[in-house]
């Protein structure tokens, strides 16, 4: 209860919030990177990691068992270990 205290004290301080639009990731998306296997990996690693919030260490590990089909579409699966 420590923060009940006179003595505590909070800082605040501005911050930028820096993310990218729907219409960046789709040109990111776009991109024709085939003639450069690493970054098209690169590039599909950024986007799942943009569009599910996982953290790097958890998208990088996806294997194709966490990809369940789910009538016509496909749900990942994944339990993240605790930190």
């Amino acid at each position: 209860m420590k923060f009940q205290s006179k003595a505590f004290k909070t800082v605040e301080d501005e911050s930028d919030s820096i993310s990218l639009t729907e219409e960046e990731l789709a040109a990111m998306y776009a991109l024709n990177l085939s003639d450069n296997p690493r970054l098209d990996k690169v590039r599909d690693l950024f986007l799942i990691g943009a569009n599910t919030g996982l953290r790097f260490s958890d998208f990088t590990t996806i294997k194709p068992h966490n990809l369940k089909k789910v009538i016509d579409e496909y749900n990942l699966e994944i339990i993240q270990p605790l930190r």
